[in-house]
C-alpha cells in the first residue's frame, strides 16, 4: 500500500498488493476477530491470492480449521517494486498465471517452506533465518507451513536475470545468499524497512525502494565475482565493504578499521580496494550519508529540525554538514527540501 498504513488482511506470504478499490471490497468480505485480525474463507481467499499474489491457493488437507485462512500484511511501494510484511496460515500454492512470474527477495522470519521449481526434481526446502531470491515464474509449487515473512518484489532489473536463470526464467525458482556479511546486511535492512519505511513519502521513498533492489543485486553479483578469476576476490571484498556502509551509515562512531574487520581484510586493503575504483572509503561513507540524508529531508514535515536530521544520519557538525551538502548538491539542506516538495 503506497500510503504506508499497516493492513490486517489475510496473506498467502508473497506478492504485490492489489488496486485501492479492489482492496476495498475484499476487506469488507472479511470477518474482524477481537485480535485485529480479519479471517477470510478459504474461497474468499483464493480469490485474493490469484488477483493480488498471482498464487493459486490450497490449504493442506485435513487441516485444524481448513475453511478459514488467516494471516495479516503491510505493504508500500510504488510501481513493480513494493515491500510485504506477511504473516500467513501453512497453505500449498502454486502460480496461477506463471507468465506473470517475477523475482522477490524473502527473509523468512519464521515457519519453512518446500519450493518446486519445474526445472528441477528436488524441491528446495527453506526455513527460519533464510534470506533468498525467490522466480516465482520458475515455481512448480511451494509447500508451506504456518510463516511470517519479510519480502521485497523486485523489478525485471537486467542484471537480475543472467544470475536467476539464462533460458529465460525456467531456472532455479531459490537463489539462497549465504555469504554471513551480504546476508546480514541485507536482513537489517529489510528490517529497517519494515520498521520505517512506511513513514517515507514521495521521492524519498523511490530513492529507499531503489537502494534496496541495487544492495540486492550487489548481493546476487557477489558469487559471480567471487568466480570470475584473477582479481575477483578483491571485487567481493569491495561489494561487501559497500554493502557494510549502507547499513551502518548512521552510526557516528562507524570507522574504517571496523569495515575492514567486517569485510575481512586489512584497513591498507581496504584502501586499495576502494582506490582501484577511483574512491575513497570515507567518501564513499560521506556520499552515503548525504545522499540518505536528502531523502531524509524530503520526506521530514517543513519544520522538523535540520540539525536533527543531520545527525541521525551521521553528521556530527551541523556547520560542516551544511558546507558538504551544498558543496555536493549545490543548495543548502533547506533549499534541497523546500525543492523536494514543489
Amino acid at each position: 500500500m503506497a500510503d504506508g498504513k499497516r493492513k490486517s488482511e489475510a496473506a498467502p506470504g508473497h506478492g504485490a498488493a492489489g488496486g485501492r478499490s479492489r482492496r476495498g471490497a475484499i476487506a469488507g468480505a472479511a470477518e474482524a476477530r477481537s485480535d485485529g485480525l480479519k479471517s477470510f474463507t478459504l474461497e474468499q481467499w483464493r480469490q485474493v491470492s490469484r488477483e493480488r499474489y498471482n498464487w493459486d491457493l490450497q490449504l493442506h488437507p485435513g487441516a485444524a480449521g481448513a475453511h478459514r485462512f488467516v494471516g495479516e500484511y503491510s505493504a508500500w511501494g510504488d510501481g513493480d517494486t513494493r515491500f510485504l510484511h506477511s504473516r500467513a496460515m501453512a497453505a500449498r500454492v502454486r502460480p496461477f498465471n506463471p507468465a506473470q512470474g517475477g523475482f522477490r527477495l524473502v527473509f523468512l522470519l519464521s515457519g519453512q517452506a518446500q519450493i518446486s521449481a519445474h526445472a528441477g526434481p528436488e524441491a528446495i526446502e527453506v526455513g527460519q533465518g533464510d534470506l533468498f531470491v525467490l522466480d516465482t515464474g520458475a515455481v512448480k509449487h511451494a509447500q508451506w507451513t504456518a510463516h511470517s515473512d519479510l519480502c521485497l518484489q523486485l523489478p525485471r532489473h537486467e542484471d537480475l536475470r543472467p544470475r536467476v536463470g539464462d533460458d529465460g526464467g525456467s531456472g532455479r525458482a531459490v537463489i539462497p545468499i549465504d555469504d554471513p556479511v551480504v546476508s546480514n546486511v541485507l536482513k537489517a535492512q529489510l528490517r529497517l524497512l519494515a520498521a520505517r519505511g512506511g513513514e517515507l513519502a514521495g521521492n524519498a521513498r523511490t530513492r529507499m525502494l531503489s537502494n534496496m533492489v541495487d544492495l540486492t543485486v550487489m548481493a546476487l553479483r557477489a558469487p559471480e565475482v567471487a568466480a570470475g578469476g584473477s582479481g575477483s576476490g578483491q571485487g567481493i571484498l569491495l561489494e561487501k565493504a559497500k554493502l557494510y556502509v549502507q547499513t551502518h551509515f548512521r552510526r557516528h562512531d562507524l570507522s574504517v578499521d571496523e569495515i575492514a574487520a567486517a569485510v575481512g581484510c586489512s584497513r591498507t586493503s581496504l584502501y586499495r580496494l576502494f582506490c582501484a575504483q577511483s574512491l575513497t572509503v570515507l567518501g564513499y561513507l560521506r556520499e552515503t550519508r548525504l545522499q540518505r540524508c536528502r531523502a531524509a529531508l524530503a520526506a521530514s514535515p517543513a519544520q522538523a529540525n535540520i540539525g536533527q536530521v543531520a545527525f541521525q544520519h551521521g553528521f556530527v557538525d551541523l556547520h560542516a554538514f551544511t558546507r558538504l551538502f551544498k558543496r555536493r548538491f549545490g543548495m543548502t539542506p533547506g533549499q534541497a527540501r523546500a525543492s523536494e516538495r514543489y
